[in-house]
């Protein structure tokens, strides 16, 4: 029915508002989706699961989760928000949630936000425990808790997401069909791919339209950012209010991420405008939106990854 489609996505909004990294939830374009008023103020709570699920023994670490159960009624059902590549802060409880008179919990992902188990950030334990499987268990064992302890009236279970967080909910239901009665994967990223440059290239292609200036300008911001980020990593985490980053075993990397997101993420989410009038300034030619334009200002070059994008197993940007 169109208003449970309505309501799909709309929670695509809210999700957002939950799980966003760090670096998105500041400045005009985060303002533009008003994310904090979606999420209401509640408490942590935490359920003690395995750190290997798949081990015969071994020690337990804390799942972060929320509850909302402000549109919950009797019939209604168990609404289960896949955690995502971020911090988690709250459990919106919207339009989908009230469609289906659900109860909605949102689960922190392992290794994301202040879920570090047992303390350990290590290469190692990110390369043994960091899995999309031990995630899914993760999210299995809250449901169990969940429908025996929290929400025993609850008359189906149905797990929702967009991004890796989509992918995560169509996992979910072909992993634990018995768990999960029904999935909601918006914009699942179905096929992972190595380096993707086709990502970066797509946003270029996206912010040349309709004044190709656009484009031109954040590949030099691009190719200055890598300068930098080369040349003087410090100073530049600093000058970006992220001196956490230094000495970090993965800050280099995150960091990097971080800038290619912020941009990219404005393209995919609809806020190119803000993106391109932010870059103004760096403009260095009258408008140059003729059909004669070049497509895209990476035309038989690989563009820099924190010019153009770090999200490579995103969904397909629109203009």
């Amino acid at each position: 029915p169109l208003p449970l489609l309505h309501a799909i996505s709309l929670s695509r909004i809210g999700a957002l508002g939950v799980h966003l990294p760090e670096h998105l939830r500041h400045g005009s374009i985060a303002a533009s989706f008003e994310l904090s008023a979606s999420l209401p103020t509640s408490k942590p709570l935490y359920l003690d699961v395995p750190l290997d699920h798949f081990a015969v023994k071994g020690p337990s670490w804390r799942l972060k989760y929320y509850v909302n159960a402000t549109q919950f009624t009797a019939g209604g059902v168990l609404l289960v928000t896949m955690p995502s590549e971020g911090a988690t802060r709250g459990c919106p409880s919207g339009e989908l949630a009230q469609a289906l008179r659900a109860a909605s919990v949102c689960s922190q992902h392992r290794y994301f936000g202040d879920s570090v188990p047992l303390g350990d950030s290590s290469t190692r334990a990110f390369t043994k425990y960091l899995s999309v499987e031990q995630n899914l268990a993760d999210v299995a064992a809250l449901i169990r808790h969940a429908r025996s302890q929290l929400f025993p009236a609850a008359t189906a279970v149905v797990v929702q997401g967009g991004s890796y967080a989509g992918a995560s909910s169509a996992w979910m239901r072909r992993t634990y069909p018995k768990l999960v009665d029904a999935a909601i994967a918006q914009s699942p990223p179905v096929t992972a791919v190595y380096d993707f440059a086709r990502y970066d290239v797509s946003n270029l292609v996206a912010l040349s339209s309709p004044d190709s200036r656009c484009a031109q300008a954040q590949a030099r911001v691009g190719a200055a950012l890598t300068s930098l980020l080369h040349s003087s990593p410090g100073k530049l985490m600093r000058l970006f209010g992220a001196a956490h980053y230094e000495g970090s075993p993965t800050g280099m990397v995150d960091f990097a991420y971080a800038l290619g997101d912020s941009s990219s993420s404005a393209v995919q989410y609809g806020r190119k405008s803000i993106l391109c009038e932010a870059l103004q300034p760096g403009y260095s030619s009258p408008s140059s939106a003729s059909p004669s334009s070049p497509p895209h200002p990476y035309a038989g070059r690989s563009p820099p990854h924190p010019g153009g994008g770090g999200g490579g197993g995103r969904e397909n940007t629109h203009a």
